[in-house]
């Protein structure tokens, strides 16, 4: 991974852990509704940009992976 998307993924991750801290405090319900949603989204952008970096090069490998002039 490139640094720029590794810092997106820490700050994200970091992101996640400060909500949930946070999440737990918190007594107003819309308040704690609002940071529910945002960890679910924090949480589905964090994964979706991990499994999009993950599923090309698996792909890659079960299509080269399955010819054998592509064999190393």
């Amino acid at each position: 991974m490139s640094s720029i998307d590794s810092t997106v993924h820490l700050i994200g991750i970091g992101l996640l852990a400060l909500l949930s801290l946070v999440w737990r405090w918190l007594k107003n319900p819309r308040l704690k509704q609002l940071a529910l949603n945002l960890m679910t989204l924090v949480l589905s952008l964090v994964l979706g940009d991990a499994i999009l970096h993950v599923l090309p090069n698996s792909i890659a490998r079960f299509i080269y992976g399955s010819h054998s002039h592509y064999r190393p």
